[in-house]
């Protein structure tokens, strides 16, 4: 992927492994974060770039699964307006998709450490940078299991990144998650390729009271 990226005048900063296991038969899942530094973006620091690569993966999702959009939209918005409120978790209600007569859960998903999931499929994001310096996602995908497991990364990328954030940087979190809700105005206005704009919108966001990293 990185000589593709540098052709296509793309900069890798940042990856994210989504590790998840998703049991069919009763429904359940555990799931895991892998964080990778592939160049440190010259202005955002380590922990704001990995808001801006979870708010992208959150914003890919919405344009690429139809199914659950509307609900996802929906659930983030809950979460992170709670955030705003004072509460000063980030979590989400209960979800289900009820398929052929059977419930497979969306949310919750049990945390571990990676190497507690030896069969998971992984969902890798990469946060990228143009030359014009706008950021940008790439995503690869595990086959399987799609209609579960798309909806869920967003989730689990949110979730476990806001657990090991200060209160202060969970509610920046919130405040560029609820700042792409607001740019697409409603689930049924998201756009193919849209995500790019979705973020860059929530910039001001993400970038308030930040100083470049130092050499």
């Amino acid at each position: 992927m990185g000589w593709l990226s540098r052709l296509a005048g793309l900069t890798e900063h940042l990856k994210l492994d989504v590790v998840m296991e998703f049991d069919l038969r009763s429904g359940q899942g555990a799931a895991a974060l892998r964080w990778g530094v592939v160049r440190p973006h010259p202005s955002l620091s380590d922990e704001r770039s990995r808001i801006a690569l979870v708010a992208l993966l959150y914003a890919r999702t919405l344009v690429n699964h139809k199914e659950t959009r509307v609900e996802l939209f929906n659930r983030m918005a809950q979460a992170t307006r709670r955030v705003l409120e004072g509460d000063g978790n980030l979590t989400f209600d209960p979800w289900e998709l009820h398929v052929a007569g059977m419930a497979f859960s969306i949310w919750p998903w049990i945390l571990m450490e990676p190497e507690r999931i030896p069969d998971a499929k992984t969902y890798t994001a990469t946060l990228q940078s143009t030359t014009r310096g706008s950021l940008a996602i790439h995503l690869k995908m595990a086959v399987g299991q799609e209609r579960v497991l798309a909806p869920s990364s967003a989730l689990i990328g949110v979730y476990g990144l806001a657990t090991a954030l200060a209160d202060e940087a969970r509610v920046r979190l919130a405040r560029v998650l609820l700042a792409i809700n607001a740019h697409y105005w409603s689930a049924d206005r998201i756009g193919l390729a849209s995500e790019p704009a979705a973020l860059a919108a929530a910039m001001p966001f993400l970038q308030a009271g930040e100083n470049p990293p130092r050499d």
